[in-house]
């Protein structure tokens, strides 16, 4: 039986939860929207995780104001509108999941907005517009984020005259060269590089944090399944192979022409220094599809629902 109703206004009182540090409440049916009071400072004021996934949440993002609010996750949920008062949030927000979503409109352009931000993933959204080039100057959002995913609006965006040029001028804050067509794999490079490294250190302070809530100590010799059961999260494996399979199907769904298409699918020609070689994605992705038992994987992925509910096992 999964958790219901909506999300209480009066949990966001003088006086209730006073030492809450992370509060998990993920794939659960709760509708409603997320109360705005949520966000304000005065409440939450050690709050530091907050997911809130897979529900039936609906509505505007707030703005969240909390003092200690670093990761907020709200990825694969029905929230809608813009994301205009979430961007004047003043929390000190590092990483921040709004995948799978209805969010429409355009990505604001606002001078040293989430200015510690290191992650945003805003993918398989309704978005439309481009990325402002205000952007990539120093200081503001891409200088310091360094895992972004703003979907179809990336490729829009490198095709605008000066974007180029901009990113080639700024080679320093992305260690890859930044030329020509290759402009197009700055996400896709920056996600493989850093992904596993950010998703690991993340998911480990969450462990972390879990046992200091439950009051486990190493001393306890609690496997760390028990913890990650005990308050309802996922495992390293699970989430990582999640984010393998999520993005294996959005390529599926791409053009042949669409050039994460041809890197993903393309061979290199010559050859290889001796010995065996490294596991590519390709090899991964096939695990991941043979652990949820998925036999047709670009068959599947062209439904995206189907390919989402076949991928909750690795969700789950």
């Amino acid at each position: 039986m999964q958790l219901g109703g909506t999300l209480p206004e009066s949990w966001a009182s003088p006086g209730a939860f006073p030492n809450l540090h992370e509060m998990v409440i993920s794939n659960t049916s709760i509708s409603g929207t997320i109360p705005a009071n949520w966000g304000f400072p005065r409440y939450f004021p050690y709050l530091q995780l907050l997911n809130l996934g897979s529900s039936n949440l609906k509505g505007n993002i707030p703005a969240f104001n909390n003092a200690a609010l670093a990761g907020l996750d709200l990825n694969d949920c029905k929230l809608n509108g813009s994301l205009g008062m979430f961007w004047s949030s003043s929390a000190p927000l590092q990483a921040v999941s709004l995948s799978s979503n209805h969010i429409s409109g355009s990505l604001p352009d606002v001078q040293g907005a989430l200015s510690e931000l290191t992650l945003l993933d805003l993918s398989d959204n309704q978005m439309t517009g481009i990325v402002a080039l205000s952007w990539l100057q120093e200081g503001n959002l891409v200088s310091h984020v360094s895992v972004l995913d703003v979907g179809d609006i990336w490729p829009r965006s490198v095709d605008l005259t000066g974007w180029r040029q901009q990113l080639c001028l700024q080679m320093d804050l992305y260690d890859l060269d930044v030329t020509g067509q290759q402009a197009k794999l700055l996400p896709v490079a920056r996600h493989r590089r850093v992904m596993r490294t950010t998703s690991i250190t993340m998911l480990m302070m969450t462990l972390m944090m879990s046992a200091f809530l439950l009051g486990i100590s190493l001393r306890d010799h609690v496997p760390n399944v028990v913890i990650l059961n005990r308050c309802n999260t996922l495992s390293v494996e699970s989430q990582l192979q999640g984010k393998r399979l999520r993005w294996l199907g959005h390529v599926f769904r791409m053009p042949h022409d669409r050039l994460p298409n041809k890197l993903l699918f393309g061979e290199v020609k010559g050859l290889r220094p001796p010995g065996r070689p490294r596991p590519s994605f390709n090899d991964v992705a096939l695990r991941d599809c043979q652990n949820c038992r998925i036999s047709r994987p670009y068959r599947d992925a062209q439904d995206r629902l189907l390919w989402r509910d076949k991928t909750c096992p690795a969700r789950t």
